[in-house]
């Protein structure tokens, strides 16, 4: 059995229909998705996984997700992932003292993480993280036809993937 973790993204929730649509993919996984609030030391969340868990992380989400991955060495699948929350939150005025318990997202090791990136972001400027990944011949996916919160057959693909 697989343990999914599914981290929202900023002004999103665990209500999101996200989950739901995880819940209906992975049937025989169990799904967990709880709310994060941007105050860096209250969301800090502490997990006991099992070997066959996966966070799943969508924008700052994305972020959470890879972060717990590389603390618990497990799976990340990151779509349209917030690479540097500290300046992607100041555009919707999230205070500089919240902003400054962020930092860019550690991409040393690539073995653990999945990346999804829609091709037309109006939220995240995705260019810097790609080259990066591209320096480091990293895969990832990019998708047509989709936008930030990355919520149609998209989604269900790559969660089917997994």
């Amino acid at each position: 059995m697989k343990f999914i973790v599914y981290f929202h993204g900023y002004g999103s929730s665990p209500k999101s229909d996200k989950v739901d649509r995880i819940k209906s993919i992975l049937p025989d996984s169990e799904v967990y998705a709880f709310p994060i609030d941007i105050n860096h030391d209250v969301a800090s969340p502490d997990f006991y996984t099992e070997s066959e868990t996966i966070f799943i992380g969508t924008s700052l989400g994305a972020w959470w997700a890879a972060k717990m991955a590389d603390k618990f060495g497990v799976r990340s699948v990151l779509i349209n992932p917030c690479y540097d929350p500290v300046s992607s939150l100041e555009k919707y005025g999230v205070s500089e003292e919240m902003r400054s318990k962020y930092s860019k997202m550690d991409i040393t090791d690539l073995s653990n993480k999945s990346f999804v990136f829609s091709e037309v972001d109006e939220v995240i400027d995705h260019s810097v993280l790609i080259s990066k990944l591209d320096e480091r011949e990293c895969s990832f996916d990019i998708f047509q036809n989709t936008s930030h919160r990355f919520n149609g057959a998209e989604f269900d693909f790559v969660i089917r993937g997994i």
